[in-house]
């Protein structure tokens, strides 16, 4: 962060000026935004707190003990001199390993019975009113269909001739059926099958062993629910690669200051998730024919300067290990073409925080004597 970026960011101190107005907020090209995430994320260093802890929790659980090889040593001899302190070589025993794929098979035993509620007032009455009319229509093509029983029955026919005309007659539920089940309105039965769709789309039982498997082993999951193409979409998010800023006290992130996540995506996910321009995607350093990338995914504010990205290699070993060694692509390339490696990556932020907008209630009465809430412009 620039000198004049920190006495910018001291002077407006977004932080805890999070009313501002919306004219503030969205001026100069979003300019305040832009200062916010670059005060809590800068472009210099990204530190994920308890990272190391979390990295040697899933070394351990992936029977891998090299990390705590070395915190174990630290301890031991602070100083760095090994005079034998520990004797014993430290071997792994995949007992947590084993406990984790016990407990991820009962879950996948139990099945999963999901149900809509309704909570709001307005939602409930539509409900009952909707039974209600349901309940009616049915007690009235009940006794429509009864005069034609007995008009049938005095036009001669039979008790079986006139069963059959009655069962062509009815096109509903008797009212008895509807009261002894649990009759949904229509809104119901729509996001009963929505929510049926998205269980199946979005692979639930996966990411539920996923975020099963994080709780166990660093003691929290992340879980992005969002939109993508047009659909429902679910994201485990690592927990190695997650900021955040809560109380004490709040269990839930989401209740929290603001967030902060950031991946490593390929050159076709930038293409297809991104509708960016050939300056932006030359700066991303995609189209460069260096060895070192360029590392723009903090590049939010107006003066910041593309970085060549040496802090993250041990983040990306976290995640796959062969990223991080420059393999050519191709034996039969040249040597002079043979410059765009695995490590051809771009860093993805995604950051959400806690503000406040100012918004104007307006309520009355309406003629049936019923109490409407109205949301206002800020100009009203």
């Amino acid at each position: 962060m620039t000198e004049t970026q920190s006495k910018k960011i001291g002077k407006t101190n977004p932080v805890f000026s999070l009313k501002v107005s919306e004219n503030e907020k969205f001026a100069n090209d979003n300019e305040w935004f832009k200062n916010y995430m670059l005060y809590v994320i800068p472009n210099e260093s990204a530190v994920i707190p308890e990272f190391d802890m979390m990295k040697t929790s899933y070394e351990i659980v992936n029977n891998n003990l090299e990390g705590y090889r070395d915190k174990l040593k630290q301890f031991c001899a602070p100083l760095g001199e090994d005079i034998g302190q520990i004797e014993e070589e430290v071997v792994p025993y995949p007992e947590l390993y084993n406990k984790i794929n016990v407990l991820k098979g009962e879950m996948l035993k139990r099945g999963d019975t999901f149900k809509i509620v309704l909570l709001t007032m307005k939602a409930i009455k539509e409900k009952n009113q909707a039974l209600y009319e349901a309940i009616k229509s049915s007690v009235d093509e009940k006794l429509a269909i009864m005069l034609e029983a007995h008009k049938s029955r005095m036009e001669g026919m039979n008790d079986q001739q006139v069963q059959e005309y009655i069962e062509q007659l009815r096109t509903q539920e008797e009212p008895e059926d509807i009261l002894n089940k649990n009759w949904q309105s229509e809104m119901e039965i729509f996001y009963s099958k929505a929510l049926k769709y998205c269980y199946f789309d979005q692979e639930i039982k996966q990411k539920k062993l996923e975020t099963f498997e994080d709780v166990i082993t660093v003691d929290r999951c992340f879980i992005y629910s969002g939109w993508k193409n047009g659909k429902p979409y679910l994201e485990i998010r690592n927990p190695l690669f997650c900021g955040f800023h809560k109380s004490p006290n709040e269990p839930y992130i989401h209740k929290g200051d603001y967030f902060w996540y950031r991946k490593a995506i390929t050159p076709a996910d930038v293409f297809n998730n991104y509708n960016l321009t050939q300056e932006e995607l030359n700066s991303l350093g995609l189209n460069t024919y260096t060895t070192a990338i360029t590392d723009r995914r903090h590049a939010v504010g107006k003066t910041a300067k593309p970085v060549f990205d040496h802090t993250n290699q041990e983040l990306l070993m976290a995640s796959d290990e062969t990223v991080v060694h420059n393999k050519n692509i191709g034996t039969h390339q040249s040597e002079a073409k043979a410059l765009k490696r695995q490590s051809d990556l771009v860093w993805e932020t995604h950051f959400e925080f806690k503000a406040f907008k100012e918004i104007i209630l307006l309520s009355y009465v309406d003629e049936y004597n019923e109490e409407v809430v109205t949301v206002m412009p800020l100009n009203f």
